[in-house]
């Protein structure tokens, strides 16, 4: 089943393919996910920045050298005899602290504040006395005891964190100076210590708040609240001391602080309009800025010199910079002017030094710098976008393409057999087509009373033993087959408007899951209509006279059709053998009408050829591994000659293998949702051969990966069920249990033959042999019952 959908943001400059209505569907598919990180090169020179004027940044100064000090301090006995046993973590206010209250009010009596001087220091305190007045910049209207028990005064732009009264002062009002300044640095030490803790046992659960309200070209500005809750509502520490709010709090806003890769936390400039209050933003980087700063971190000074080289020869002439990981260095550098974070300035430093031989700059300088370079525009950044409530919301919908439903009208192209398997959505934007293929969960969307259902109850329904009338399934056995949305493994396609271009410049963006709760089943009959002439199929289109499709409808699947017949003629000018369209699809049946079928088959074989092309390429650019016969689950092969699917001349070879899914970690060891292929099948057996490889005679100089297979059986149906549901439960974190991904899937490994061996023992196997058990039931039940019928015959057995 195919999805498809336009937005429409200006005229468009493709002659060819009709110009779609004013009004069009505009897809979501990959509105809220990682299709940012296989952006094109002309998208990756564009930043997206908060609207904020570079002059009021300070350079931001990573705190964990500070609080690592403190992380696994030991309280002295003496103040623990003082304190009589007592929590430290008492001292804090009964009332749960909430930091909206922290970003409306000014730091008071008994508030926690971190506060950060001009020279770099960090310290951590408890407001003890105010000066009274209004709190201005150049006042030291404040004093705190610190974490080793000295009274600081501060003024309110030294300030980095705040929770407003933190603590009760009752505890503190019947003890001593000293003993006062004790308990508080007892209460800090132990906050810190807490912290820590939390970020060391949850870490995982910040990569998960960030996948949750992050987004592909813009940063977001995210809510510190809402990041706590949900540390705390997924931790495994629930219970512990550790989940305080207070402390998972401080531990978020700690660890954003300390992790520029992947977030900012800008403190805004106070003024009078605010009456001196204390105002922080915090916002998680987009996905393109994290993929490029991540690149530039890790590039060594050979490739650094390089850079510099191309740079300073694209100042002196103007021309465009062709070096390796130039953007990514660019990016950094755009960055930094917008967030100066020291642990930003290692790859700087060297590339500062290469291009003007010395190590000191500002982010000041590095704009200038930028400005000379011709690729930084003041005028060009964005406001960060603020998150939809809908992405706000603590539940149990897990990473936007698991989580967030499509809303917009989708198609589907049926498989000759009435039953489909695929989509296409196509989505127009300023400069491309964005067309998407569609590898359906038919069984999200199959309802207990299709025809396939029904054949199959039909088929298998129940049999006698003993005179007991045995049911094969239960009665509730499809209930989890009708869902509102349909689950979908998307390859999204960027296609160039300009026709004479096309496919010899089309990229592969993503491969992810998606999922859809508005498809528009379209039949086979309605599909030929759109096609009156098989072989030129976009010459001539007639009216539909089906209510199911209107005028737009009808606009967006010509316009898909003309993509594809484009792809046609370039997979046939690549040398294919087999190109035209397929003929007598049902053979031996008059009474079907072959010329309805043919186009369907048409739109399945150059569907799936696209497919292939694409996936293959990404596999190869994106160093993963296709996943098609990657693992055995049976007992060792009888040969041990390795066999490389990517290569022409091969020695012959013949194996029964499984296909398998995966997910593969980035470059730091973690798990991620960048790199995604799946199979359309779990576990579903078949023969890996050498003899027959498709490719050439397709025109396919790659390679073929059969990823689209017509579903007209039960087995199949359940295969392919298994992929999303297993994916989902990969994701999916429990009520007090840890993050999934730091369980199951933190160091990924292939598993071994034996492990295969075991779950194919106790998971597949007993399937299996009880499925072949019931259908050799079923036949014999059938043929004693028609025996049974034919005793009046004297047939006796």
């Amino acid at each position: 089943m195919f999805s498809i959908i336009i937005r429409s943001r200006q005229k468009s400059r493709f002659k060819s393919i009709p110009s779609p209505h004013s009004t069009r569907f505009i897809s979501s598919f990959f509105k809220h996910n990682l299709e940012s990180l296989f952006a094109s090169d002309q998208e990756s020179k564009a930043v997206s920045t908060p609207n904020l004027e570079i002059k009021s940044i300070a350079k931001v100064v990573p705190t964990f050298p500070f609080y690592k000090q403190y992380s696994k301090s030991i309280i002295p006995q003496e103040i623990l005899k003082k304190s009589q046993g007592e929590d430290p973590l008492e001292l804090l206010s009964s009332k749960k602290s909430s930091y909206h209250d922290s970003v409306r009010n000014r730091p008071g009596l008994g508030s926690l504040v971190e506060i950060q001087l001009d020279d770099g220091t960090v310290d951590l305190g408890i407001v003890k006395s105010t000066l009274g007045g209004l709190f201005y910049e150049g006042s030291d209207a404040l004093s705190m005891v610190n974490i080793k028990g000295e009274e600081v005064r501060f003024n309110i732009s030294q300030v980095s964190f705040h929770l407003f009264k933190a603590i009760s002062p009752k505890p503190l009002r019947n003890l001593s100076h000293d003993e006062n300044n004790q308990r508080i640095v007892q209460l800090l030490k132990h906050l810190i210590k807490c912290s820590y803790t939390s970020r060391f046992n949850d870490r995982s659960l910040f990569s998960m708040a960030q996948a949750w309200f992050a987004k592909e070209n813009s940063p977001v500005e995210i809510d510190l609240q809402k990041i706590s809750e949900m540390i705390q509502r997924y931790s495994n520490q629930r219970q512990d001391k550790s989940s305080r709010n207070e402390v998972s709090l401080f531990a978020a806003h700690t660890q954003i602080v300390n992790d520029p890769i992947n977030w900012m936390a800008i403190r805004k400039p106070l003024d009078n309009h605010n009456d001196s209050l204390v105002c922080f933003k915090y916002y998680s980087n987009s996905y393109k800025t994290i993929e490029h700063l991540e690149k530039a971190m890790k590039i060594n000074n050979t490739h650094l010199k390089t850079i510099a080289d191309d740079i300073k020869k694209c100042i002196q002439s103007g021309c465009g910079i062709e070096a390796t990981y130039a953007d990514s260095v660019i990016a950094l550098l755009k960055h930094y002017v917008l967030y100066p974070h020291l642990g930003l300035t290692s790859p700087i430093k060297e590339i500062w030094k290469h291009i003007t031989g010395s190590t000191q700059f500002t982010p000041t300088d590095i704009h200038q710098f930028l400005l000379k370079l011709g690729d930084y525009d003041i005028h060009e950044t964005v406001k960060p976008v603020r998150p939809n409530d809908i992405y706000s919301k603590i539940n149990l919908d897990h990473f936007s393409f698991l989580r967030e439903p499509t809303n917009q009208k989708a198609y589907t192209i049926p498989s000759p057999d009435n039953e489909t398997n695929i989509a296409v959505s196509l989505e127009k934007t300023r400069d491309y087509w964005i067309f998407e293929i569609h590898v359906l969960d038919i069984a999200s969307h199959l309802t207990p009373g299709s025809k396939l259902v029904e054949s199959l109850l039909n088929r298998v329904s129940s049999f006698k033993y003993d005179d007991k009338k045995i049911p094969l399934f239960d009665d509730g056995v499809f209930s989890g087959f009708s869902t509102n949305t349909t689950d979908a493994i998307t390859i999204s396609l960027q296609y160039p408007l300009d026709e004479a271009v096309g496919w010899n410049k089309a990229e592969l963006l993503s491969i992810n899951l998606s999922k859809s709760h508005n498809l528009k089943m379209v039949s086979i009959d309605e599909l030929n209509q759109l096609n009156e002439d098989k072989s030129e199929f976009m010459r001539l289109f007639k009216h539909s006279s089906n209510n199911n499709l209107d005028g737009d409808d009808e606009d967006i699947l010509k316009s898909c059709f003309k993509i594809i017949e484009i792809w046609t003629k370039r997979r046939c000018s690549q040398g294919a053998i087999s190109h035209s369209l397929p003929f007598k699809v049902v053979e031996g049946n008059e009474s079907v009408d072959h010329t309805k079928i043919e186009f369907v088959k048409y739109l399945h074989k150059e569907l799936s050829t696209i497919v292939s092309e694409y996936v293959i390429q990404w596999s190869e650019v994106k160093k993963c591994p296709l996943l098609i016969h990657s693992q055995s689950l049976l007992p060792s092969l009888q040969d041990e000659i390795e066999i490389d699917p990517q290569r022409f001349s091969i020695p012959p070879f013949k194996a029964s293998s499984y296909e398998h899914f995966t997910l593969f970690s980035n470059d730091q060891g973690d798990v991620t949702l960048k790199s995604l292929i799946c199979g359309e099948k779990y576990l579903n057996k078949e023969i890996v051969t050498t003899q027959a490889s498709p490719h050439v005679s397709l025109g396919l100089p790659f390679g073929f990966v059969e990823l689209i297979n017509p579903l007209n059986d039960y087995e199949a149906i359940v295969n392919q069920w298994q992929v999303i549901n297993i994916l989902k439960q990969e994701f999916k974190y429990k009520q007090g249990f840890n993050y999934k991904l730091n369980n199951a899937l933190q160091d990924f490994k292939l598993l071994s033959d034996k492990q295969l061996q075991q779950h194919y023992d106790f998971n597949i196997a007993p399937l299996k042999n009880f499925n072949n058990s019931l259908q050799t039931s079923n036949k014999r039940f059938k043929k004693l019952k028609w025996l049974s019928t034919k005793k009046d015959d004297c047939l006796l057995f």
